[in-house]
């Protein structure tokens, strides 16, 4: 029996490590498997070993079983077209499914296990920044992968494969662009938009990427949906062809509309201080906020910033971070914006609470959150904390 925490390592009993590790009351490895409590994204886990003849790939014959006899780690990939994506964007991971064994679940298949291995796709990062324009504005979408993760207990994007029809089988994640797919109100189609590197050359260039395109020109409310496509847009008549869902997006919305309020966003992240994970991430969490005029101008005035967790557990609180932490207004032209602080620094805090920045982070899905002073008419903004990679010299990257 050997077990700590979430992490099962040999030698694995059923009754004294998976059994309590997966939360069931069992003595039967075949009942627990087949409970669907196994994390797919944990490196090690039952996999399918054998098919027509391939040969077996077990722990005592190949070191890379994990990845099982089709290479995919036992991961099968949601594809989708412009009728059905919408419908496949249900249940956090958006049709992404785990394939077990159908014939066996084998105990030293959980040498190795974590149960506490996290999706890697939450630090990728699309998103359109800002998401209020004039009809026929500029629409930008920020893209951004900060960690891969991956390792010896923890599956990474680049692990994975994509299965769809249109790839004839299985292609690399990394082969696959960010793109958004467009929709109006009424889950009609509008257009798609994508960047113009594959997912895979973000691995080496962890910064905040962008790619841009032009809002409709009717206005309304617009939903988008991140992506991954195996086509890259290079002109108005491009196809889309086949597109994957990616596992932990969400929907997002885009307004187009004429005499634009005035509104901010923030942008928050913890980083990395080493090559490796780093969990106290140098105590400090990251910042910067983005003041926009809209149509005609605004003032900002006493607004505030909590850091707080995924179900609204307030921890730290700034205020006036429209000036720095000092009382005054910010003032914004029409149609411009103002970032604070300027793109060569980036606001820092201290993080000073008992509870650990990592579980903050990572367990309990810390977000920062923008609280509009009194008698503002800006609406309040919530973007959950990413992890940002560090540059050489351990400063952080300034997106």
């Amino acid at each position: 029996m050997s077990h700590s925490g979430q992490i099962i390592v040999r030698p694995v009993d059923v009754c004294g490590d998976i059994s309590p590790v997966l939360g069931l009351s069992s003595g039967d490895v075949w009942i627990l498997y087949n409970f669907n409590l196994v994390n797919m994204w944990s490196k090690m886990k039952s996999v399918r070993w054998s098919t027509g003849g391939v040969p077996n790939r077990n722990p005592q014959v190949n070191t890379d079983w994990w990845k099982g006899v089709a290479g995919d780690c036992g991961i099968i990939s949601q594809s989708a077209d412009t009728t059905n994506l919408l419908a496949r964007m249900v249940g956090g991971l958006n049709g992404w499914t785990y394939e077990k064994d159908p014939l066996a679940a084998r105990v030293l298949d959980f040498d190795g296990y974590n149960h506490a291995a996290v999706n890697p796709f939450n630090y990728l990062y699309i998103a359109i920044d800002p998401t209020s324009v004039e009809p026929g504005g500029t629409v930008t979408v920020e893209y951004q992968l900060s960690n891969d993760i991956g390792g010896t207990r923890q599956l990474g994007i680049f692990d994975l494969k994509a299965k769809t029809p249109v790839f004839g089988g299985q292609c690399d994640i990394g082969d696959l662009y960010p793109a958004v797919v467009i929709y109006d109100s009424s889950n009609n189609y509008v257009g798609w938009y994508s960047a113009s590197v594959k997912i895979g050359a973000l691995q080496s260039d962890p910064a905040m990427h962008s790619f841009s395109f032009t809002a409709p020109s009717t206005q309304g409310t617009y939903q988008y949906v991140p992506v991954l496509t195996k086509n890259k847009k290079e002109s108005a008549s491009q196809a889309i062809g086949d597109i994957v869902t990616i596992p932990g997006a969400s929907v997002g919305s885009l307004t187009v509309a004429q005499n634009v309020l005035p509104y901010m966003q923030v942008d928050a992240f913890v980083y990395n201080s080493g090559t490796g994970q780093n969990p106290n991430y140098g105590n400090k969490i990251y910042f910067y906020c983005e003041f926009f005029g809209g149509s005609n101008g605004g003032q900002f005035n006493n607004i505030s910033l909590t850091f707080e967790t995924s179900s609204g557990t307030g921890y730290k609180t700034l205020s006036n971070v429209q000036n720095g932490g000092a009382s005054g207004n910010l003032t914004v032209a029409a149609n411009s914006s103002v970032r604070k602080p300027n793109s060569s620094d980036i606001y820092s805090t201290n993080w000073t609470s008992g509870l650990s920045l990592e579980t903050f982070i990572r367990e309990l899905g810390g977000r920062a959150r923008i609280y509009p002073g009194t008698g503002s008419t800006i609406p309040s903004y919530t973007i959950t904390i990413r992890e940002a990679a560090a540059m050489p010299g351990g400063n952080v990257i300034p997106f």
